[in-house]
């Protein structure tokens, strides 16, 4: 090319970094650090290897059944996914509404973590999954110290009656 025709770009700064992760009004639950764009193979062997495990250590014993809600990902809907649910009926996928962040609590503890950013940090993709591991962890529950899990659980019944209120379309959450 010649020099004449090219033009420089810019670069937002913009930094991402897969991460999956649960939570329960008890805490936050496991956070895994996803090398590349999730896909519904390693979203299945996350749910076999990660969730039930720790799940089940943390927090519901078998036989009890897991609940579980997830957004309407395709990779949540992927034929294998769907499979691995079935074939595991003691883990109970709760209906969910596509598009509802304001009806997932989890979206507020990501929020929260990108919120608790430090922009004078180096923007590298180490540097970001070192905060996001750090903010996890900082919000597992303290004695004395606001449960802000358990804040956004019982936050539901708020949450769903606002959805209710403005005829499904936007609200505060």
């Amino acid at each position: 090319f010649e020099t004449k025709n090219i033009q420089p770009t810019r670069r937002s700064g913009r930094i991402t970094a897969g991460l999956w992760g649960w939570m329960a009004a008890c805490g936050p639950g496991e956070l895994v650090v996803i090398d590349e764009r999730l896909n519904s193979l390693q979203y299945r062997e996350i749910l076999e290897q990660i969730m039930i495990p720790s799940v089940r250590a943390l927090l519901i014993p078998e036989p009890d059944p897991i609940y579980i809600a997830m957004d309407n990902s395709p990779v949540h809907n992927a034929a294998i996914v769907t499979d691995w649910f079935q074939r595991h009926p003691e883990v109970i996928r709760i209906q969910w509404p596509a598009r509802s962040p304001d009806l997932m609590p989890i979206e507020n503890l990501w929020s929260q973590m990108v919120k608790k950013w430090d922009s004078n940090s180096a923007k590298t993709k180490v540097n970001l999954v070192a905060h996001a591991m750090n903010i996890w962890e900082a919000m597992r529950p303290k004695r004395g110290v606001e449960n802000i899990c358990e804040t956004l659980v019982r936050s539901m019944s708020r949450r769903l009656n606002s959805v209710i209120e403005c005829n499904g379309s936007y609200t505060k959450y």
